[in-house]
């Protein structure tokens, strides 16, 4: 239930892609770009949440994507390849359209609504 497909499908395609035109080492360590890119989109991810929690905080906006972005797990998952990097990184997205939605003084459109939905079918 925890495997994101998408993970594998994006893997897969990478594999179509390398292993035929590199030898066999370098195309293993390929397949780590889709979990660092993910661990990346996770910091960017944490900043976003941090803005929308504390607006008027720079300074606590820094601290919160240092702790969110940088946690021991991020940095060792990202450079592994796994599907959790890829899974944390559409849930933080889905979270960072909640939040854009909460901080809204009026109801949410049904598009916001419909993004979250799929982020949250991608998750």
């Amino acid at each position: 239930m925890f495997q994101t497909p998408l993970f594998y499908v994006v893997e897969w395609l990478l594999a179509l892609l390398t292993i035929p035109l590199f030898e066999m080492p370098l195309p293993l360590y390929l397949f780590r770009i889709v979990p660092i890119l993910c661990g990346l989109a996770q910091v960017e991810i944490a900043f976003r949440l941090s803005r929308y929690a504390m607006p008027a905080r720079p300074r606590a906006q820094i601290a919160a994507c240092a702790v969110g972005g940088l946690t021991g797990m991020n940095v060792y998952m990202s450079q592994t390849v796994g599907n959790e990097p890829m899974a944390a990184a559409w849930a933080g997205a889905s979270m960072v359209v909640v939040a854009r939605m909460l901080t809204k003084n009026e109801a949410p459109a049904l598009r916001s609504v419909a993004i979250w939905g799929f982020l949250c079918g991608l998750a």
